[in-house]
């Protein structure tokens, strides 16, 4: 027994501890593998160009036609902003404006000249002959406040002396909303660490080879773009979404976070914002898809009492009630009343624009309800509807005194607006495609 004793005691004492730099190269080596695969990826210049910014000549720039590759992950064909150039480097006396959000701030289905970035260009054009003006329209179709959020940045080293903002109505279907196909997860800090990680080269190689891997073992890879429909409507995953059901919060939460995130970093980099209300067709659109959920009626009910009110000319409440028939639409192409809240509780804590397109829809409509008469579709405004959503955001620069402070004495504020519109860029060709 004694002899067994010390052969155990001897065998503890050879047992020799693992150094600490074993476990640390152990460590480092996949970390240092991925760094010489990024390098090596770079210098071979593999995959998109992922720069927020590219030159088209020696003194212009535009948004990277490939940057929504951030946010994209199972969409081919993955949408442009507007392409709209801008000088490299600014020039001293300019007066820069960018413009975000998505398909509605872009235009659709008027883009690019049927904007009301253009309208507003037009206008200070007008007032201000003497200075260069650049309104940059940066707006991608079925973004939402991810990609504003992941953008800004980036916007903000340009030195703009304004941003507008026109967004929400994304929030669920949008690049990398919880009711998207591109869905990567409910953790608002979770997307933006996949976002930001989604600019390594290494990690775009990574992703390839798995889609390609993927697509050869499931038909659900095909390219969304073979659907039929608007690029929204092809990156809806089969997803309905109640009234206040949880994926119903998490989208509300999603946005309020963001545009908080958006609009601080804005004011801690001393650019002014004007941020507008959203704008739904109320009266004309009926519910896409009408559930009924816990004690509240469906949206086909309360849609067609809201008709039956209209055609008494109870407006007020008809106008209430379109509006609860909007939020209890399951398929969400519409924000929410929730979310004209939020901006107006966000803009004011930060002291931001608000631009009301919103109650002002209303107010030009008959009837004080907005329908067809300003809007093409559930949600994008016709060309007159894009001309007042140009005239309000400018009414709310003169409010605040946002414009540049050279004085012009050729015209009056008031007086451009007609002339803007009579010699607007918009041919009849345009208004055909």
């Amino acid at each position: 027994m004694n002899s067994v004793n010390i052969f155990a005691k001897n065998k503890k004492v050879e047992k020799v501890k693992t150094p600490f730099w074993y476990y640390l190269i152990i460590i480092l080596i996949p970390i240092l593998f991925f760094i010489l695969l990024e390098i090596g990826l770079r210098i071979f210049d593999y995959g998109r160009n992922d720069d927020q910014w590219i030159s088209i000549t020696e003194t212009k720039q535009i948004l990277n036609p490939d940057i929504a590759g951030r946010y994209f992950f199972n969409t081919k064909n993955f949408p442009q902003s507007n392409n709209e150039a801008f000088d490299i480097i600014k020039k001293k006396d300019a007066f820069r404006i960018f413009v975000l959000g998505g398909s509605s701030a872009a235009g659709f289905p008027y883009s690019p000249n049927g904007t009301f970035s253009r309208y507003i260009r037009d206008r200070l054009e007008l007032l201000y002959p003497e200075i260069p003006i650049e309104v940059i329209n940066t707006a991608i179709t079925a973004t939402n406040s991810y990609t504003i959020r992941d953008l800004l940045p980036g916007i903000v080293e340009q030195n703009p002396d304004l941003i507008l903002i026109y967004a929400g109505h994304n929030e669920y279907y949008g690049a990398l909303g919880v009711g998207s196909m591109e869905n990567i997860g409910d953790s608002r800090e979770f997307v933006h660490f996949i976002i930001w990680l989604n600019k390594f080269k290494a990690v775009e190689l990574v992703g390839n080879l798995f889609g390609f891997f993927s697509s050869l073992f499931s038909r659900d890879s095909i390219d969304e773009t073979q659907r039929g429909g608007t690029l929204m409507a092809r990156i809806v995953k089969d997803q309905l979404i109640a009234y206040n059901s949880e994926t119903f919060n998490t989208g509300t939460n999603q946005f309020k976070g963001n545009l908080e995130d958006i609009l601080r970093k804005a004011n801690e980099s001393n650019i002014p914002v004007i941020i507008g209300t959203l704008v739904s067709n109320l009266k004309d659109q009926h519910p896409f898809v009408s559930i009924k959920t816990h004690n509240l009626e469906s949206a086909d009910q309360i849609f067609t009492r809201a008709q039956y009110q209209f055609n008494l000319k109870n407006f007020h409440l008809a106008d209430s009630l379109f509006r609860i028939a909007k939020d209890l639409d399951a398929l969400r192409f519409r924000a929410h009343e929730k979310m004209n809240s939020i901006i107006k509780e966000i803009a004011l804590k930060h002291k931001c624009g608000i631009a009301n397109l919103d109650s002002i829809f209303n107010a030009e409509s008959p009837n004080g309800i907005v329908g067809n008469n300003l809007l093409v579709d559930h949600l994008h405004p016709t060309l007159a509807g894009y001309f007042l959503m140009g005239r309000i955001y400018f009414d709310e620069m003169i409010r605040l005194g946002y414009l540049p402070k050279v004085q012009s004495e050729k015209f009056h504020y008031t007086e451009p607006d007609s002339l803007v519109i009579s010699n607007f860029t918009f041919s009849k060709l345009d208004s055909v495609v």
